[in-house]
């Protein structure tokens, strides 16, 4: 996932010759049987215009041939239903289930940490570029969703400056709130997906984490986003605003990792 991701342009900045390329790519795994430009030309504009076009052209292709080989599912545990089109509603569905895998996928987390602090050739004009993008893709989550499963990175730096403040208490009980919701989807999820080994390790995981008293990730992270999204409420409904009260010195917070399992924090 992060080769794919960190090789490549994004699919907004890629040259044509790869859009095509992934157009002609996709409708060969797809087994589009005549090539239709217009389709063609329509779904890439809707990659461009949406939230995926921060993926590079090797991530999504990477996300339909997971999905057709029944390895990417649906939030429900199902299998897509991928017909001979460029869909633009089957895209989004398989591109948001390909972006919510990579923040549960524990290779891609630990690559991408590593790779970050050998990140020395980074500049500073690149690290602000970074944390432009991102405050502009939570801009549109917020907006268009009301949620963003990636709030949580800002977490630190706004508990650092004083602008979330909760007790401790308040903090041990939305994490017991919001573990008992992991787990009953979890639940749900093994139950409706009897045959699939994946959802009964994820439960089982989860279960021995609790016996031990460890904190899950995960629900480290819902916590925090919920913090931060409640924070930034207050200036959703314009987009200065919204960068003016994230603006600060301390752009490495966004474009590096964090190590939430390592943070002594409630949340």
């Amino acid at each position: 996932m992060l080769k794919l991701e960190i090789s490549q342009d994004s699919i907004k900045d890629a040259p044509v010759e790869t859009k095509t390329k992934l157009t002609n790519d996709l409708m060969r795994l797809l087994q589009v049987r005549e090539k239709n430009v217009e389709m063609a030309k329509d779904w890439l504009l809707f990659l461009a215009t949406s939230k995926f076009n921060k993926l590079t052209a090797g991530e999504i292709y990477n996300a339909f041939k997971l999905a057709m080989s029944r390895e990417l599912k649906d939030a429900k545990g199902n299998d897509f239903e991928l017909l001979p089109e460029l869909s633009n509603n089957t895209t989004a569905k398989v591109l948001t289930a390909y972006m919510e895998s990579k923040l549960l996928n524990t290779e891609y987390y630990k690559a991408k940490k590593a790779l970050t602090k050998t990140s020395d050739e980074i500049t500073h004009d690149e690290i602000a570029e970074r944390r432009e993008r991102f405050i502009e893709h939570l801009f549109e989550e917020l907006n268009e969703k009301g949620i963003c499963t990636e709030a949580w990175i800002l977490y630190d730096e706004l508990e650092q400056a004083g602008k979330i403040k909760v007790s401790n208490e308040e903090k041990k009980k939305l994490y017991a709130d919001q573990l008992e919701v992991y787990q009953n989807e979890l639940t749900e999820d093994r139950d409706a997906n009897k045959g699939n080994e994946k959802f009964r390790h994820s439960l089982e995981f989860l279960m021995d984490q609790i016996k031990l008293g460890k904190k899950n990730r995960v629900v480290q992270n819902r916590c925090r986003s919920i913090l931060v999204i409640e924070y930034l409420k207050a200036f959703c409904s314009d987009l200065s605003a919204f960068k003016n009260e994230l603006a600060n010195d301390n752009e490495s917070n966004v474009c590096q990792s964090h190590d939430c399992s390592n943070q002594n924090k409630n949340t």
